[in-house]
């Protein structure tokens, strides 16, 4: 009797593995590979959300002193509207259900920077080191969830370690580089260090806060702009 290939129409099933745990209180880590349409359309997703947190290495290329011209603000402005409107027209395709045409998700990823430039002309890095952890973290967050395994976070089951990890982990060395190559005058390293970190932690605990009421951009972003803020605060002044 012979036996038909396979449709390559099939989904491609996810592979897990699994890794014994040494301690009694914590369970196996699953690290799961997912070879399925959901995080192909995630990297395209996310990839367009991330294309933002370019801007602040542009930026190093047009050498500007603080408090930042009106110039420079409007030229951010323009910047900022320029790329909302690309990436509000490529991620129509790959919106999820329940984002409606993602205007709200644009709207709250720009205002949020744009607001923190306004507010605080004379420290440009604190919009920057906004617009880093909105696009590195935000994003990272999505592809590690999907990808990877992990129990759910106790207060929101509807995220999970993976995600909130992967976020922190990703916003907050780049959130450091980006507050280190811009503020004006230099800081330490380690100054930025603890701006970039403060940032991404607060913006990891609002990602992962339950609730669809406000946009997830508009939350992180506020977050991490009162964080950022705060922590300059205390250490530059």
């Amino acid at each position: 009797m012979s036996v038909s290939p396979p449709s390559l129409a099939q989904p491609i099933p996810s592979r897990v593995v699994s890794v014994p745990s040494t301690t009694g209180w914590a369970r196996p880590v699953r690290w799961k590979i997912v070879g399925n349409a959901r995080l192909a359309r995630e990297l395209v997703r996310q990839t367009w959300h991330m294309l933002p947190g370019l801007i602040p290495f542009l930026f190093w290329l047009h050498p500007h002193t603080d408090p930042l011209s009106d110039a420079f603000r409007w030229i951010s402005l323009g910047v900022a509207g320029t790329v909302s409107l690309i990436v509000f027209v490529r991620i129509q395709a790959v919106l999820r259900p329940s984002e409606g045409r993602g205007s709200e998700a644009v709207l709250g990823y720009a205002l949020c920077v744009l607001g923190t430039l306004w507010m605080f002309p004379e420290h440009g890095e604190l919009g920057m080191t906004v617009l880093a952890v909105l696009a590195f973290g935000d994003g990272m967050a999505t592809i590690g969830g999907t990808a990877l395994a992990s129990n759910r976070l106790p207060w929101n089951r509807q995220k999970s370690w993976a995600g909130t990890i992967s976020f922190v982990i990703f916003a907050a060395p780049l959130a450091t580089l980006v507050y280190w190559g811009d503020a004006r005058p230099a800081v330490p390293l380690a100054t930025a260090a603890a701006c970039g970190i403060a940032a991404s932690l607060a913006g990891a605990a609002a990602e992962s806060l339950p609730g669809r009421q406000l946009n997830d951009n508009i939350r992180v972003g506020l977050a991490a702009a009162t964080a950022v803020a705060i922590t300059h605060h205390v250490l530059v002044g």
